[in-house]
């Protein structure tokens, strides 16, 4: 069946992130076109899992351990060996360019890039951090390096060197498969009746969403305008977050479910997403809300709202962590009664961001020489 040479796909693990759902699609789709795809993790379920193929092959490595997922991954690259080996999020292409260096493999090397590594090491935690200095060791091995927005590809290249071998590549957005799966019914039910206004926001729950500066500006929002807000995802700040909603108030105003694997029942029964985060690479939450016909509110952070949203016209840009900013945004947003997501925004999400054009040059990259 597999008439293309093997490309070794590797994560750490199949959480529920965007960077890892955009993986799955793309393994998903190589397979599905007949190369043989195989897909390594070191920590087995996530709720991706079981969105693979079952043409993709997938393994698990038999440690717990990162440093040792370096040897095991070494041990499965010298055994296949691949084609093309192929990773993103930081940890993951780390992992991987070690592995690869130990098997002295002559495996073409393309790592995906999801986020501004500049930004991420100047206000990363300590962790992710020292990640990025090591990563400017490992990085300009690569074959390629894949950036999923050209402000993305910008600051790789002022970060890592301009030697760096660079391409962007948008993420893959299908606009009628969203459609479809907003039509589902509700995972978990709202804790809400009756009509209001809802806002809705995605992602983990982490520093880099900022989501406290959102509950802030919602403070200022619900005093004016009877709204509700959801934050989906899950992550290690819920506790922090949980507490400021208490301390705000706003427990009959703001639910955070947890990470829901079909998020878009939800955004069809919202009016506006927000975007808080302090930097991106290019937010798929953000694309699909305009799919959905949502009204977008969005901090202009490096990088990828500018992009996404044409340079401010589909959606408002706001400053990163200003809360009045972000506050009056969202008001003004619910006063409107237009629609940013029309059909001017689904044909430039169509143009720029379609399935198969994106994942067919997906598959240039990773079995051609």
């Amino acid at each position: 069946m597999h008439k293309e040479k093997t490309v070794l796909f590797f994560l750490t693990e199949l959480n529920g992130g965007g960077a890892e759902k955009v993986m799955v699609a793309i393994a998903n789709y190589l397979a599905k076109s007949g190369v043989k795809v195989v897909f390594a993790i070191v920590k087995s379920g996530g709720p991706y899992i079981d969105l693979l193929s079952p043409d993709v092959e997938l393994l698990e490595l038999k440690t717990n351990s990162k440093l040792m997922a370096v040897f095991e991954l070494a041990r499965l690259i010298r055994k296949t060996p691949p084609f093309c080996v192929f990773s993103s999020i930081l940890g993951s292409c780390i992992v991987l360019v070690l592995a690869n260096l130990l098997a002295g493999s002559k495996s073409k090397l393309v790592l995906r890039e999801a986020n501004t590594p500049s930004v991420e090491a100047s206000k990363g935690s300590v962790k992710q951090k020292l990640m990025r200095r090591i990563s400017r060791l490992l990085y300009p091995r690569a074959d390629t390096v894949i950036a999923v927005s050209k402000a993305v590809e910008k600051d790789l290249k002022e970060y890592y060197g301009y030697g760096l071998a660079c391409k962007t590549i948008y993420n893959p957005v299908n606009v009628d498969e969203i459609l479809e799966l907003a039509s589902q019914e509700l995972v978990i039910p709202l804790p809400w009746c009756g009509e209001t206004a809802i806002l809705i926001s995605a992602g983990r729950l982490s520093k880099q969403k900022d989501y406290l500066t959102l509950l802030h500006a919602f403070h200022s929002v619900v005093k004016v305008k009877d709204c509700k807000l959801i934050i989906l995802g899950e992550g290690e700040l819920r506790s922090v977050l949980e507490n400021t909603v208490q301390e705000l108030g706003l427990q009959q105003h703001v639910w955070l479910p947890g990470f829901v694997s079909n998020p878009f029942p939800y955004f069809k029964k919202a009016q506006v997403f927000v975007l808080s985060s302090q930097w991106e690479g290019m937010p798929n939450v953000l694309i699909h809300a305009l799919a959905m016909g949502l009204k977008i509110v969005s901090t202009d952070c490096p990088s990828g709202p500018r992009e996404v949203t044409d340079n401010g016209q589909l959606g408002r840009l706001v400053e990163v962590g200003d809360v009045e900013d972000m506050a009056s945004a969202i008001i003004d947003s619910l006063d409107s009664g237009e629609k940013f997501a029309t059909a001017r925004s689904h044909a430039y999400i169509k143009e720029n961001f379609s399935s198969e054009t994106i994942f067919s040059t997906y598959r240039e990259v990773l079995t051609t020489p």
